[in-house]
């Protein structure tokens, strides 16, 4: 299934972690992300309850931002991280941070997961290959990295192809569900330059959201779903849900469009700790502190 209209509803790392990770209770405000939400709103939590053992995993140590210290507390993301030792540094974050090799750190849990008795797992997975601000080693000062982000995008989707074919190998059942954090804002536009995310536009949190099933000897009726109507984390939260509910593996085959009728949709708000982006009859609506609501052109 491609969702190709999944609004993110964040332009940066940690608010989009917290999102996906309280997806059950759909989108509160940006200020209520940091508050406590009911026990029902924690999607790893759920999964916990329905029998999964929550793991963990991070291309990068988590310590920018307390990103490890944001999802523990607000989105009660409790297991430990995997371990990236030993692993190939393949880029350097702006901060000098390792960086490690996506296809390392996937195959590196996969092998975990292959000793565990662990009857279900749920990963949760954070990948910062595409960041701004990333380097390749060696590189003697930070370029302009919107230069390498296609170099970097291609290997990224490659190793996860690469990934998707040894889960296929692997024997095991999965489902996969891939959601950027939020767009890399490559091409700027009126109000912000290229690599600026401050204001939250459809061209930054607009993302297209995968879900794949792999393995069990089950094949998808039909073509791949595309779903463009307006979505966000509440539509994961229900395709998942159904997916216990009503296994794709039970089956020699599954219909995608079993998973998605009657999903919620959302309207498109989108918010940062200094302003809020809404649509309204396909017009753009910024709000910037305690001003009013103004139009917003994307016209370069």
């Amino acid at each position: 299934m491609l969702l190709t209209k999944f609004n993110s509803a964040a332009s940066y790392s940690g608010p989009a972690a917290i999102r996906l990770l309280r997806a059950t209770c759909g989108q509160p405000k940006h200020t209520g992300m940091y508050t406590a939400a009911n026990d029902n709103c924690y999607l790893m939590d759920s999964l916990r309850n329905s029998g999964f053992e929550t793991n963990m995993a991070l291309n990068h140590n988590g310590k920018f931002d307390d990103f490890l210290g944001t999802v523990r507390a607000h989105g009660r993301l409790s297991a430990a991280p995997m371990t990236l030792s030993g692993l190939n540094v393949a880029q350097r974050a702006f901060d000098n941070a390792p960086v490690y090799d996506d296809m390392e750190v996937l195959n590196r849990w996969l092998e975990t997961r292959e000793k565990s008795s662990s009857s279900r797992v749920a990963l949760f997975y954070n990948t910062v290959s595409l960041h701004d601000g990333n380097h390749f080693p060696g590189a003697e000062s930070l370029p302009n990295t919107l230069q390498t982000y296609k170099k970097r995008l291609r290997t990224f989707l490659d190793e996860m192809e690469q990934f998707m074919q040894s889960l296929e190998k692997s024997g095991r059942r999965a489902v996969v569900v891939m959601v950027p954090e939020h767009g890399g804002a490559v091409r700027g536009d009126s109000r912000q330059i290229s690599g600026l995310r401050e204001i939250p536009t459809p061209a930054i949190t607009l993302v297209p959201v995968g879900i794949k099933v792999i393995g069990g000897n089950t094949q998808r009726k039909g073509d791949t779903l595309l779903l463009d109507q307006p979505t966000s984390y509440l539509a994961i939260s229900h395709i998942v849900a159904r997916m216990l509910e009503n296994s794709p593996f039970t089956s020699d085959t599954f219909a995608p469009s079993d998973y998605v009728e009657n999903l919620p949709p959302t309207q498109f708000v989108a918010q940062s700790q200094s302003a809020t982006v809404i649509e309204e009859n396909n017009q753009l609506y910024l709000k910037q502190g305690s001003s009013g609501w103004e139009k917003y052109s994307v016209r370069n």
